[in-house]
Order: C-alpha cells, then structure tokens, then sequence
C-alpha cells in the first residue's frame, strides 16, 4: 500500500518515532477521520498511519516495542545504518528469532469525548447513562454510530468542546475498520 505520505513499504527497516531500528509492519490508508460531533464534515483522511515493530533502541538492546505513527516520522535506513543491523542480525540470531515470532497486535485506539457537568455529583449518573447507551459495544459501534447514539440521549446536553470536568472514552481494539470507519469495543467515564 503506497500513499503520497509513505515513502516506505511493508517489511521496511526504519527509524520511527522512538528511537531504535523497527520494521514497517502495516500501512493503513483510506480512513476516515476521527470527528468528535456529527457537524463536524465527515471526511476521507488523507494521511496514511504507519505501524512499525522495534527491534532495537538506539543503544542497539533489545527494545520490542508496537506502535503507530505518521508517515512524517519515519526514515527508511541510511546505507551505514542497514550495515550495521545485518551485523546485528547476524550476531543475535536468538533476539532476531524472537523479534521474528512475536505475533503482531496492532495498537489499540481511543477516542474521548469532553463533557461539561454542572455537579461533581452527576458524574455517577452519568457514568451509568453512558454505559446503558453503549451496553452493546463489545459489538462494535463505529464513529457515526456513537456520535448518533449520543445526539438523542441525555448524554447529549453534557457533551462539550470547552470547559471540561468529566470525559467519556471510547476504545477500538487494535485500529478496527468497518466501512472506512473506526470501531470501539469499549466505554468509560473518567473525571477530569
């Protein structure tokens, strides 16, 4: 998968947004964004996310790691930098093996939603509301779908893009697609 903003591939050895040597291990495009109100325009994101597994850190020890991060922030190795991690390669022939078993979940995603309350004592009744509203979410509910679900609750008049004292946070397990859209598994409420 290539995109205008990735100028690497999948299998690709890189330096990324921690420092180390990781490997591109998924590209993910054709996406929409993230909208936090059903106002706001629904629109195809026009970035790419790249997902990379660490191998090293910048010491060269052992540093697995999974994370994500913008095309912007990766660089493809330089020649003396590939030298030097297949010397690695050749003298950690266990830790490579590790690094190559490791079965690849990708990062989970969230997404929260600020909320206003008038009463530090509402946060229960609201934390109940949110969790009868979305007591179906291990199903999934996509973007829209919360942002519908919200917009004819009781929840709706707390939803706010000022002042905050409380947020409700929706959590997509592993970047999760459906048509285009993130998918959330799980709710919470967390006060400010």
């Amino acid at each position: 998968m290539r995109d205008r903003n990735v100028t690497v591939s999948v299998g690709d050895w890189v330096e990324a947004y921690s420092p180390g040597i990781s490997q591109v291990i998924h590209i993910m495009n054709d996406f929409y964004e993230l909208r936090f109100n059903l106002e706001q325009r629904k629109r195809r994101g026009k970035r790419a996310i790249v997902f990379v597994k660490r191998l090293v850190d910048k010491n060269w020890r052992k540093a697995f790691k999974v994370e994500s991060c913008s095309p912007d922030v990766v660089r493809p190795l330089g020649e003396e930098e590939r030298y030097q991690l297949e010397e690695y390669k050749l003298s950690n022939a266990q830790i490579v093996a590790e690094f190559d078993a490791i079965k690849v979940k990708l990062p989970d995603l969230a997404m929260g939603l600020r909320l206003r309350l008038t009463d530090a004592k509402d946060m229960p009744k609201v934390r109940e509301a949110a969790l009868l509203l979305f007591a179906g979410i291990d199903a999934g509910y996509t973007n829209d779908e919360i942002l519908h679900r919200i917009k004819d609750s009781p929840l709706a008049k707390f939803v706010s893009d000022v002042a905050i004292n409380a947020q409700i946070n929706f959590h997509g397990l592993g970047h999760e697609l459906r048509d285009g859209e993130f998918v959330f598994r799980k709710v919470d409420v967390q006060p400010f």
